[in-house]
């Protein structure tokens, strides 16, 4: 099996993943754009979720940090589900979405900057990369000292970026808007079949996927992970990684997903010849 893959080329055969099966352990809403993408490269595309988002077992701290939101100069948000499950308890404690504009809104990655425009709202496109260090220093330029900053996210969130923003003087509420729980049934049946590609998103969804299938059942099996987080939650457990997008996207997943075995398929065209 060839090395990790993380850069691909611009053009790619639209048929590269015919007869391939690949698994998406994201919930089916989630999937529907990259299961697409890898439709059009002719792959078999398998839904299994091992992940579930439901809302936090309380919600008194983020309310009262929305009923005080004209208290915040600024509200960061890394990822789309944050976005989503925030603003729709702001509409249930009766505050309105438009009384944000006048706050500095930050997203990670354009699929979260999507969801903030999705609630009538403007949001600044940080890095589709998350690593809290590097997204502590962007956040650095724009915001000073003492600023008070809203952090909704969920309970497994990394707590580096808030920490490396504390460090230097700003002041960050964070607030629970979403919990994420492995799903209360599993459709096992789907996951006894061969796969040519598994593919995480989250650290989660590793940790989950593995207390249904054994890691021996994996072997044959290649690994594709959305960015850096997931990939070290991989290797944490056991897994060997072989694909990771150089922008933790779904399409560019799907894309390295193509590239990788295009990439294969050449290797052998050249060493048969």
């Amino acid at each position: 099996m060839p090395s990790k893959q993380q850069s691909e080329p611009k053009k790619i055969s639209s048929d590269v993943l015919k007869g391939k099966t690949i698994l998406v352990t994201r919930s089916p809403e989630q999937a529907v754009e990259f299961s697409k993408r890898l439709h059009e490269y002719g792959a078999n595309v398998v839904v299994v979720p091992t992940v579930q988002f439901v809302e936090p077992e309380s919600w008194s701290e983020c309310d009262e940090a929305v009923r005080g939101i004209k208290g915040f100069d600024s509200v960061i948000f890394t990822s789309a589900n944050a976005v989503e499950f925030f603003f729709k308890r702001v509409d249930k404690v009766r505050q309105q979405a438009a009384e944000f504009q006048s706050l500095s809104l930050y997203a990670v990655g354009s699929r979260t900057q999507e969801a903030v425009v999705h609630f009538g709202l403007k949001a600044e496109v940080l890095t589709e990369q998350y690593s809290g260090k590097a997204l502590a220093e962007a956040l650095k330029q724009s915001m000073k000292k003492n600023s008070k900053v809203l952090f909704p996210h969920g309970n497994l969130g990394n707590h580096e970026l808030p920490q490396l923003l504390r460090e230097t003087g700003i002041d960050v509420t964070e607030v629970v808007v979403y919990r994420n729980v492995e799903p209360t049934t599993h459709d096992q049946s789907l996951l006894k079949q061969h796969f040519d590609v598994i593919t995480f998103f989250s650290p989660s969804s590793i940790k989950n996927f593995l207390k249904i299938v054994p890691k021996k059942d994996t072997t044959d099996c290649v690994i594709a992970v959305i960015g850096e987080t997931t990939e070290k939650a991989a290797h944490a457990s056991g897994l060997p990684v072989h694909i990771v997008p150089k922008v933790s996207t779904a399409n560019d997943l799907a894309d390295a997903i193509a590239s990788f075995f295009e990439h294969l398929t050449k290797e052998k065209t050249f060493h048969a010849s």
